[in-house]
């Protein structure tokens, strides 16, 4: 990749919070792994991101997807939205 292609990406995430931008590219590894601890490890480091900067979207964004791996692999009541539902109703 061209020098300034990737200069370019860089300024992009100026606005970003540092720290925010490290704990997302951190969780967003860990979310690749497609574990249940990896899931969660990822979720924990992309929710201080969002802690870190409210307004950061891709985190939200990947915050969304480890719910959405939750619930695809049933590994946390949490991200199982038709839990509770199912459970009142039984």
């Amino acid at each position: 990749m061209p020098a300034t292609i990737q200069t370019e990406r860089f300024h992009s995430r100026e606005e970003t919070n540092r720290e925010a931008y490290d704990c997302f590219l951190r969780g967003r590894e860990l979310w690749h792994r497609l574990t249940k601890q990896t899931n969660s490890d990822a979720r924990d480091l992309l929710q201080r991101a969002v802690e870190l900067d409210p307004n950061f979207a891709s985190a939200h964004a990947f915050i969304a997807l480890t719910h959405g791996l939750d619930y695809l692999n049933r590994w946390s009541l949490r991200s199982f939205p038709s839990h509770r539902r199912t459970r009142r109703n039984s």
